[in-house]
């Protein structure tokens, strides 16, 4: 369980789950179709940004003012080769999700490194990395062709040279250039991002401010100094701030936001295109007919919400979207496991004796999803209606959350062994009864998966295999 060869047996096991899935389903319902239309488009450009965009554009978004975009672009690079040679459309789409897949792999293992760092023992980040990966949602998140794989790939690489910077007793000019190039491109990937990266360079003001007052600038400057490869730095930071001001600070300069709305940038006749604004537009004329919850109930359906999304399958084959609710048991006991968890983390906080760069890092990741939070409510009182609540969001902090409840259970449980094997049965009953491909593989129909004879057999032997020990 303390081995690096028992780490990487996870992130392998979990590369193969994920592949199966991106081998059997036909096409995945999150967004997977308009990430590859976006894809596709930016196959004819040779930059990201585009102006006077044309009216078949519109269905997918402001090409100019959207900050998320890089994803898209960078991939459009292995779909220009896969057009040159006329690889059916089937072949490039399992392609790009096998790329995505190596994206959530690497943040992974991105993540026991960041843990790593913070001088955590190895049987805990295995545990946590066992629970990470058993989260059905990741697995079907790693096989979709999305832009939040590379956000995972990416978030815990900003964490690295996060907690680099607040365990350094000295400014290192270098680790803060790679911090800001990440933060930079990963807003740029998705643009929420922008929240983590906002919250990380004010806790490294802070942080020098405090450390150094008076004497900040002359450690800079001496920091400055002491770099020896400053065209290593200026180089990727002029692109990546070219690409950074054009989008989001020529945004708040034009519109006084970082990401304006459709309706102010190609006008409202225009966004109608779009799904996601006709569906918006629609629930604002219908307002009246609904009424909104009390802020404590709709956390609690917000909280049901994550937990059920966590926790379920779903597919899309020629145009058809097919979901299916979770299976029971796994989904109960994830939602009594947070509920458990967040109390003994909140229980043996101070027992804990965490770094401060441990600190720092929740910070960091609560306020995240306090934001996301934040968002949805703000979205469900002005429509009326639950709106972009989805655990997936959640992804790129929540192996960090994991890992203090780990920490916790550990830390409560340390006096008694029979609790402690307890604990270990019930989650390897979680795991059979739901865990990571288990869900795909019981939940879906054979409506769902490609038109391929030896994918639905295989399948179908699966099912017929889990189904006698598995709850539905």
């Amino acid at each position: 369980m303390s081995s690096n060869r028992f780490t990487w047996f996870v992130i392998g096991f979990f590369v193969f789950q994920a592949l199966w899935v991106a081998i059997s389903f036909a096409g995945m319902i999150y967004d997977e179709g308009f990430h590859f239309g976006i894809i596709q488009i930016y196959t004819d450009h040779w930059w990201p940004v585009i102006y006077d965009q044309p009216e078949t554009y519109d269905r997918f978004r402001d090409f100019a003012g959207e900050g998320s975009k890089l994803f898209h672009y960078v991939m459009s690079y292995p779909q220009r080769l896969f057009d040159f040679f006329d690889f059916p459309r089937e072949m490039a789409i399992f392609v790009h999700r096998a790329i995505n897949i190596g994206l959530v792999a690497g943040g992974l293992y991105f993540f026991v490194r960041l843990f790593d760092r913070l001088d955590v023992k190895r049987q805990y980040t295995n545990i946590a990395l066992v629970i990470t990966t058993s989260l059905p949602v990741l697995i079907i998140i790693a096989a979709t062709v999305n832009y939040d794989n590379a956000l995972f790939f990416l978030s815990p690489l900003f964490f690295i040279y996060l907690v680099k910077i607040i365990q350094s007793k000295e400014i290192n000019l270098m680790d803060f250039a790679y911090l800001v190039i990440i933060g930079m491109i990963a807003s740029l990937v998705k643009f929420t991002f922008l929240q983590i990266f906002a919250v990380g360079l004010v806790i490294v003001s802070i942080l020098w401010t405090r450390r150094y007052k008076k004497y900040l600038v002359k450690k800079i400057k001496k920091a400055f100094l002491a770099v020896k490869s400053k065209r290593l730095i200026l180089i990727p930071v002029s692109i990546i701030l070219l690409l950074f001001f054009q989008t989001y600070v020529m945004n708040i300069f034009l519109y006084g936001t970082p990401r304006p709305n459709c309706q102010q940038t190609l006008g409202i006749e225009r966004c109608l295109g779009n799904g996601v604004i006709k569906r918006n537009v629609r629930l604002l004329d219908t307002l009246n007919e609904r009424s909104a919850v009390n802020f404590p109930d709709y956390t609690l359906r917000w909280s049901q919400g994550m937990v059920t999304n966590a926790s379920q399958s779903s597919a899309v084959n020629k145009g058809k979207a097919y979901f299916a609710n979770p299976l029971p048991l796994y989904s109960s006991m994830l939602f009594i496991g947070i509920i458990f968890g967040a109390m003994l983390t909140a229980y043996a906080w101070r027992e804990l004796k965490l770094s401060t760069s441990m600190k720092l890092l929740t910070v960091v990741a609560g306020s995240y999803i306090l934001t996301i939070l934040a968002e949805n409510l703000g979205l469900y009182y002005k429509y009326h209606a639950n709106i972009a609540i989805h655990s997936r969001y959640t992804l790129i902090v929540m192996p960090i959350f994991i890992l203090l409840i780990v920490l916790s259970a550990h830390y409560v449980l340390r006096k008694s062994q029979s609790l402690q094997v307890a604990v270990i049965l019930l989650f390897a009953i979680a795991l059979l009864q739901g865990g990571g491909l288990i869900t795909h593989i019981v939940r879906s129909e054979t409506d769902w998966y490609r038109d391929n004879d030896t994918i639905r057999s295989a399948n179908n032997v699966a099912k017929t295999i889990l189904k006698p020990i598995v709850k539905e």
